[in-house]
C-alpha cells in the first residue's frame, strides 16, 4: 500500500499516473471517512483537488466496521449514509464504490435510492462462505 506524507508527496504520484493517462482514480481505503493531510478530506477528495480528474471513494461504504474486522470473523450492522452524502454534495469525489455492502444486498443500489436503507441487511462475514 502507497502512503503519503504530504500532499506534495501525493501530487507527485498522482500528476505521474495522470500524465501517463489515467482517467478516473479509484481511492481505496479502510475507511472513507479518514482524512488526510490533517484536512477535512479523504484520499479521494485530495486526489480529485491535485488531478482534475474523477475519484472515487470505497472503504466501509454503510457499514459500522471495517473490512479488516471481517478478516477477523466479526459481523458489521448497517450505517448511516448522511456523511458520505455530505461528501458527495461537497464535491469531493465523483463515485462511490460499494463491496461488503453489495454482497449482503444485490439491490443496495436500488434500496438506498428509493431510501430503504432500513430494509439493508448486515454484514457477517458467513456470507463468503457462500461465494465458494
Amino acid at each position: 500500500m502507497l502512503r503519503f506524507n504530504t500532499p506534495a508527496e501525493l501530487d507527485q504520484f498522482v500528476s505521474l499516473m495522470a500524465d501517463a493517462g489515467v482517467d478516473v482514480f479509484h481511492c481505496s481505503t479502510r475507511r472513507f471517512w479518514d482524512t488526510e493531510f490533517n484536512s477535512d478530506q479523504n484520499l479521494a477528495a485530495w486526489t480529485k483537488k491535485l488531478s482534475g480528474k474523477p475519484t472515487m471513494t470505497v472503504g466501509s461504504i454503510g457499514m459500522t466496521g471495517e473490512h479488516i474486522d471481517t478478516l477477523m470473523g466479526e459481523g458489521s450492522n448497517v450505517a448511516s449514509l448522511d456523511h458520505l452524502l455530505y461528501l458527495v454534495d461537497r464535491g469531493d469525489f465523483d463515485l462511490i464504490a460499494v463491496g461488503r455492502g453489495m454482497l449482503v444486498n444485490p439491490d443496495w443500489a436500488n434500496k438506498v435510492r428509493e431510501g430503504r436503507i432500513d430494509q439493508l441487511n448486515d454484514w457477517h462475514p458467513d456470507v463468503l462462505k457462500e461465494l465458494i
